[in-house]
């Protein structure tokens, strides 16, 4: 997937992107993929992306617990 096909793959809301969280994961994988193979593996850039990716998936983790958690809790 090319940062092209989730540009046009977003919604438009009142004048912005809007972007699923698998296409918010799908391109800062691919940022990370290029500065990879530009900079090297461990280059500073490379390090970054990886960084923000984990963060992203850190906070769509942390979404789902607390979503899970809240249905869990409503329920009883």
């Amino acid at each position: 997937m090319f940062t092209n096909d989730i540009v046009e793959k977003g919604e438009e809301i009142m004048g912005q992107k809007r972007f699923s969280r698998q296409d918010e994961l799908e391109l800062k994988r691919e940022e990370m993929i290029k500065a990879a193979m530009k900079y090297g593996f461990s280059s500073a850039e490379a390090v970054k992306r990886s960084q923000e990716l984990d963060r992203l998936l850190n906070v769509n983790r942390m979404k789902e617990c607390f979503s899970f958690h809240h249905r869990h809790i409503s329920i009883q």
